[in-house]
């Protein structure tokens, strides 16, 4: 086990958001690898696809990921099309880590990046944007270890992880 949570799921679907309620409970660093190509970069994911289109992104975001996944206490939010290049598909496999997939229901997900700039939402309408979502997620499916499929089960899992990080820490307090 790499001592690591690698989440994965479509644009939208709350990676960014777990992974830091994950950070702070376990004290693990969070790498989210579309801020870390904007970082690498020096320029906003809408920009990259503009200017040197989505073969370039994909290659950066597997080079950045390639790396960030040898890293042990650490949580990987995944971009929602990481899993689309079959090699990082057996990377995240191999890895042995805690693969998370969120898949909120696809009107949760719609109403949270419709009006985002993302490269795969701007311009397009929800059927296209819905086609996309349908079309990943076997690959998702793939790799998960859990899956948890409804918001509702999203706010479960945070509710008794934090529950659990406060019963620790009583204990922890109660032991000194």
């Amino acid at each position: 086990m790499n001592n690591q949570f690698i989440l994965i799921g479509f644009m939208g679907a709350g990676k960014s958001y777990l992974g830091s309620r994950l950070s702070y409970l376990f004290n693990y660093n969070l790498v989210d690898i579309d801020l870390e190509i904007e970082k690498d970069e020096g320029i906003r994911i809408p920009t990259i696809f503009a200017n040197y289109g989505e073969d370039y992104f994909r290659t950066k975001e597997s080079e950045l990921f390639k790396y960030f996944i040898q890293k042990n206490h650490t949580i990987l939010s995944c971009g929602g099309g990481l899993t689309e290049n079959i090699e990082n598909r057996k990377i995240i496999k191999a890895s042995n880590s805690i693969v998370i997939f969120l898949d909120p229901e696809w009107d949760i997900i719609w109403e949270r990046i419709k009006r985002s700039d993302r490269p795969f939402v701007r311009g397009k309408n929800k059927n296209d944007v819905y086609q996309l979502w349908e079309k990943r997620i076997p690959n998702y499916l793939d790799c998960a270890t859990v899956r948890f499929q409804n918001q509702n089960a999203i706010d479960v899992l945070l509710e008794q992880l934090v529950d659990c990080h406060d019963a620790v820490q009583f204990i922890n307090y109660l032991l000194q």
